[in-house]
C-alpha cells in the first residue's frame, strides 16, 4: 500500500473503492514502518515530512521533460529540435496518443521531469497530510511552525498551478480525503476557482509575519518565501481570465488587480530588475545576459534581485547540450535552437520598432514572405546589426562573437570556387538531421555562461532554471493592466523593462489603442520570456478553447551563403534565404509541428484515471481530443 501514499488523482480515488482490507496501511508512513501519527510526535519525523513537501519540484532547463532538453520550448514557435527524436519526434509528426506520450506517462528516468498527473496530485496529498497533522506536531524549534506551514501552502499553490496550466481546470483538494468521502461529488470545476484557490494559500502565507521575502543564505536555497507566493498568484490569476480559461467571463479587472498588487509588494519588499554588470570584462553592457548566465546568489547584499525563485540541484547540463557544432568534441548536440521567428521579434535598438509588421508579421502562411515595418532601420543585408540587447545575449549567430575566449560562430555554407579555392563551409553551418548541428542557422546562447560553453559543469556552471522573478511578474501585470483598460499602466511596466534592454526613453511605447497595445505586450513576453518556457504557455492561452495553435505550425530558419566576391581585399558577401523547419520531399510544405492541433493545449489525463472518474461521477473528464 505504500504507492497509494503518494497515488494519483487525490490519493484516494482508487484507494477509497478498496478499504474495507487497507484501513490500517492508509495511517502509516510512506515506508510502513510507523503510524502517522506517532511519526509527527517526534521532531525528526515532523521535520523529514516538511522536506517530502519539496519532492518532485521540476527541474526544467534540460531535465524537463526528456533527454536533456525542455521539450515544452520547441513545441512553441521560438525553438527547434535538429533530428529530434524519442516523443518530441512524436509530437512533431502529430502521433501521440493519451496513453502512449512521454510527456505525460512516462517514468522520472534519469532524473528527467515527467509524470506530472501521478506526482503533482501526490504531492497535493503529501502537503495535505503535513497540513494536517503540523498544528499538534513536535517541533524542534516553535518558531518554525508558522513558517512551514507558510512554505507548504506555497507548495500546494505551485503543484495545483502546474497541474491547471497542463491539464485544464480540477477539483480543489485541500484535504486528506475521509474513507467515506463520496467521489462521486467530485468534479473539475472552472479554472477560475483553481485560481482562487491559489491565491488564497499564497494570500495565507503573506500573512505570516516570520516567513521571509528573501532567503539570505545558501542553506535555505529551494525554500518558499513571499515573493514566490506573489508570482504564483500574479500568474494564476493572468491565466485564469486569458480566452483559453475564461469560459466567456471578462475577469480582467480582477486579474489586474491581483497582478498590481503582487507587482507592488514586490518592489516594496526589495525585489528590482537586474540593471548593474558586474563583470563587463565578460558581459559588457547587457546586464539581461549576465542575469541569465550567473546562479541566483543567496546573501544579505544580493546581487541579483529580480530573481524571485530558481532550481538549483541536479545539473541541468545547458552548457554541454546547446553547443554550437564547432564545441562536438566537448558538447554533445545543439540541442533546441531559436527559430528565425524568434529572432525577428527584436527589435531596431536605435528606433525601437519591430522589424515586421506585429498584426500581420507575414505575407504567406509559411512565414517565408516577412512583412517588413517600413521605418524600423531593419537592413535585410545585415540582419543582426543594430538589434535589441536581449537578441545578443539570446541567440548566436552567423559571426556572432562570445566574450571570455576567442569564439566565432559561423552557420555560412560557402556557396562559390575562386581559381582552385573554394570556401570552406562554416563549422557550425546548418546540416538538418545530425543532432551536433543546427537545423535553423542559430544557436542558443541565453542561460549559458560566456566562458563554459559545452562542458559538463551541470547545474551551478550554467545560468540553471529561474522559475520566477520579477521581470515575468511585471508583463503578467502589464498585460493584466492592458486588458483592463489600463493601457497608459501596463506600457509603463514595459518601456521599463525595455530600457534594460537598451532603449531609450526616446523611443518609449506610447498608444491609447487596445489592440495595438495587446500586441506590444504580448510581443513583448516573446522576447523578454524567451526560453523560460512562458512562449509555450502564452501561444496555448491566448486561443480560444475550440481553435488551434496556428503560431506554431510553420517555423523556419535562416541559410546563409557565403561568396567569395573577388575583390583585391578578398572580401566575402553573404546572402540570406529563410528555410522552412521539417521538410521532406515526400510531404512539401508540411507543418513544422502537427501538434498546432487544438487537442495539444491540454495534456491529456491518464486513460485509466479519466476513465475512473467518468464512471464514479458520470462526468466528462478526458481533455477534448485524447
Amino acid at each position: 500500500m505504500k504507492s497509494l501514499h503518494k497515488s494519483l488523482l487525490l490519493g484516494a480515488a482508487m484507494v477509497g473503492m478498496s478499504l474495507a482490507s487497507c484501513n490500517d496501511a492508509l495511517d502509516v508512513t510512506p515506508d510502513g514502518r510507523l503510524p502517522i501519527d506517532e511519526a509527527y510526535q517526534d521532531p525528526r519525523g515532523t521535520a523529514a515530512a516538511f522536506k517530502t513537501c519539496f519532492n518532485h519540484l521540476p527541474r526544467r532547463g534540460n531535465r524537463g521533460v526528456y533527454f536533456w532538453m525542455n521539450a515544452r520550448i520547441p513545441l512553441s514557435d521560438e525553438g527547434y529540435v535538429n533530428a529530434a527524436g524519442f516523443a518530441i519526434a512524436d509530437c512533431y509528426e502529430g502521433r501521440t496518443t493519451a496513453d502512449n506520450d512521454w510527456r505525460w506517462s512516462i517514468g522520472h528516468v534519469g532524473g528527467f521531469d515527467a509524470m506530472y498527473w501521478e506526482r503533482y496530485w501526490g504531492q497535493i496529498r503529501s502537503i495535505n497530510e503535513f497540513l494536517q497533522y503540523l498544528p499538534d506536531a513536535a517541533m524542534t524549534t516553535e518558531s518554525d511552525r508558522p513558517v512551514w506551514e507558510a512554505e507548504a501552502k506555497i507548495l500546494r499553490a505551485f503543484f495545483m498551478n502546474e497541474l491547471i496550466k497542463l491539464h485544464g481546470p480540477l477539483p480543489v483538494v485541500k484535504e486528506v480525503f475521509a474513507l467515506d468521502y463520496d467521489f462521486a461529488t467530485l468534479g473539475r470545476g472552472t479554472y477560475r476557482r483553481n485560481a482562487e484557490a491559489i491565491i488564497e494559500d499564497c494570500e495565507a502565507a503573506l500573512a505570516c509575519p516570520s516567513l521571509p521575502w528573501r532567503w539570505d543564505s545558501p542553506t535555505y536555497k529551494m525554500r518558499m518565501n513571499k515573493a514566490m507566493a506573489c508570482a504564483i498568484k500574479a500568474e494564476a490569476a493572468l491565466f485564469a481570465a486569458s480566452p483559453l480559461n475564461n469560459e466567456g467571463e471578462d475577469m480582467w479587472e480582477w486579474a489586474y488587480q491581483v497582478c498590481k498588487d503582487s507587482y507592488e509588494q514586490l518592489v516594496s519588499n526589495g525585489y528590482e530588475l537586474y540593471t548593474v554588470v558586474a563583470n563587463p570584462a565578460v558581459y559588457g553592457d547587457n546586464p539581461y545576459q549576465e542575469l541569465f548566465a550567473l546562479q541566483q546568489d543567496l546573501s544579505t547584499t544580493p546581487r541579483d534581485k529580480e530573481t524571485i525563485f530558481q532550481f538549483t540541484g541536479q545539473g541541468s547540463n545547458l552548457s554541454m547540450f546547446n553547443a554550437p557544432a564547432s564545441y562536438a568534441d566537448k558538447g554533445y548536440w545543439a540541442g533546441i535552437c531559436p527559430t528565425q521567428e524568434l529572432v525577428d521579434a527584436y527589435d531596431m535598438i536605435s528606433t525601437g520598432k519591430s522589424v515586421l509588421n506585429l498584426a500581420n508579421p507575414y505575407n504567406d502562411e509559411y512565414h517565408l514572405v516577412p512583412n517588413y515595418n517600413p521605418g524600423s532601420g531593419y537592413d535585410e543585408n545585415n540582419p543582426y546589426e543594430g538589434r535589441d540587447k536581449r537578441f545578443y545575449a539570446t541567440v548566436l549567430y552567423n559571426g556572432a562573437q562570445r566574450a571570455g575566449k576567442v569564439c566565432n560562430i559561423y552557420t555560412y555554407d560557402a556557396e562559390h570556387k575562386k581559381g582552385n579555392r573554394r570556401r570552406t563551409d562554416g563549422a557550425d553551418r546548418i546540416n538538418e538531421g545530425v543532432k551536433e548541428y543546427t537545423a535553423t542557422g542559430y544557436y542558443r546562447l541565453k542561460s549559458l555562461p560566456m566562458d563554459s560553453y559545452g562542458t559538463d559543469t551541470g547545474e551551478e556552471g550554467d545560468g540553471g532554471t529561474k522559475y520566477y522573478r520579477l521581470g515575468g511578474v511585471m508583463l503578467d501585470y502589464a498585460e493584466a493592466a492592458i486588458e483592463a483598460g489600463h493601457i497608459e499602466e501596463g506600457l509603463k511596466m514595459i518601456n521599463e523593462i525595455r530600457h534594460r534592454a537598451g532603449f531609450s526613453s526616446a523611443v518609449d511605447l506610447k498608444t491609447s489603442d487596445k489592440e495595438y497595445a495587446r500586441l506590444l505586450v504580448r510581443h513583448e513576453r516573446q522576447v523578454e520570456l524567451a526560453f523560460e518556457e512562458n512562449r509555450y504557455f502564452d501561444q496555448i492561452r491566448w486561443c480560444l478553447p475550440d481553435e488551434d495553435i496556428q503560431d506554431v505550425k510553420y517555423s523556419t530558419g535562416m541559410s546563409i551563403q557565403r561568396w567569395d566576391v573577388g575583390t583585391t581585399n578578398d572580401l566575402d558577401h553573404y546572402t540570406y534565404t529563410r528555410i522552412m523547419l521539417n521538410q521532406n520531399e515526400d510531404e512539401p510544405n508540411r507543418p513544422t509541428r502537427k501538434c498546432y492541433v487544438s487537442k495539444y493545449k491540454r495534456y491529456p489525463i491518464p486513460i485509466n484515471e479519466a476513465s475512473l472518474f467518468e464512471s464514479i461521477t458520470g462526468e466528462k473528464w478526458q481533455n477534448p481530443g485524447w
